[in-house]
C-alpha cells in the first residue's frame, strides 16, 4: 500500500518506521529508492540504538535516521533540513546545467583543471575541434594534441603558472581533428578561495586563424600598394 501511494502521489520524502507488518523498514525503504531514487527516505525507528542500526538503515537507502521516541519539534526540523538539502541539490544541478549549456555553446574552447594543473573538463567544442574522447584528454593528455616543437615551452610556462599561483597567457598552435594545426590565444586564469587559496584552473583556448590570415591580407596589401605607389611614380618620371 504504501509503495502505491507512493507511486501515486510522488511525496518529496516519506516518513518511514520500522515494525511494518509484512516487511522490514530496511527492505521497503530499499524497494522506494529503488524505484523512485528522488525521494526523500527519513528512517524512524526505536531500533536504533548503536552506530550498526544507523549504518544498516543508511546502506538501504535512507536519507536520514531518528530514534523513537522523539519530540514532534525535533521530526519536523528534520524533514524540513532534508527538503532543504534537496533543494539546494536541485539549484546546483539547475546552475551546472546552465553552466554546461552555455560552455557548450560559447565559440571557444574551454576547460578546467584542479590546482596542480591536470585538467579534468572540457567543453563540448574542445571534443568536436581536436577529435578526441574525455579518457584520451583527462590529466595532461592534452600534450597530445600540441606541436611537439613548441611543447616544451609551453609546458615550462604552464608549470611555472602553477609555481608561482599566476595567470598563463601565450599563443601556441593545436591540432584539430582533420590534423591541421591552428593558431590559438590561449588565457588561463586561477580561482582562489576566500583564503587567497587556488581551487581550480580556467583556461580558454581562441581560434585566432582567421585574425592572421587578416593580418597577413593586410601587410600584402601594404606591400603591393607600396610597390603600385612606386610604380606609378617611376611611370610619371618616364613620362
Amino acid at each position: 500500500e504504501a509503495l502505491l501511494l507512493i507511486r501515486e502521489r510522488r511525496p518529496s520524502l516519506v516518513l518511514l518506521a520500522d515494525r511494518l507488518p509484512d516487511m522490514s523498514g530496511n527492505d521497503l525503504c530499499r524497494l522506494i529508492k529503488q524505484d523512485f531514487p528522488d525521494t526523500l527516505v527519513l528512517r524512524i525507528s526505536t531500533a536504533f540504538v548503536s552506530g550498526d542500526d544507523r549504518m544498516r538503515a543508511l546502506q538501504a537507502g535512507a536519507d536520514s535516521c531518528l530514534v523513537q521516541p522523539c519530540e514532534p519539534a525535533e521530526l519536523v526540523a528534520s524533514m524540513r533540513a532534508l527538503l532543504r538539502i534537496r533543494a539546494a541539490e536541485a539549484a546546483l544541478r539547475e546552475s551546472e546545467a546552465n553552466f554546461r549549456t552555455l560552455a557548450d555553446n560559447i565559440p571557444i574552447l574551454c576547460w578546467m583543471a584542479v590546482a596542480h594543473g591536470g585538467i579534468y573538463w572540457y567543453n563540448q567544442r574542445w571534443y568536436d575541434y581536436t577529435g578526441t574522447r574525455p579518457d584520451q584528454m583527462a590529466g595532461w593528455g592534452w600534450r597530445s594534441v600540441h606541436d611537439r616543437a613548441m611543447l616544451p615551452t609551453i609546458l615550462a610556462r604552464w608549470r611555472n603558472s602553477l609555481e608561482q599561483g599566476s595567470a598563463f597567457e601565450m599563443v601556441f598552435p593545436l591540432r584539430g581533428g582533420d590534423g591541421t594545426f591552428r593558431p590559438f590565444l590561449t588565457r588561463v586564469a586561477p580561482v582562489r578561495d576566500d583564503t587567497g587559496r587556488i581551487l581550480r584552473w580556467f583556461g580558454t583556448n581562441t581560434d585566432i586563424s582567421r585574425q592572421r590570415e587578416a593580418e597577413a591580407g593586410l601587410r600584402e596589401l601594404n606591400e603591393t600598394l607600396e610597390q603600385r605607389v612606386q610604380t606609378a611614380i617611376a611611370a610619371r618620371a618616364t613620362a
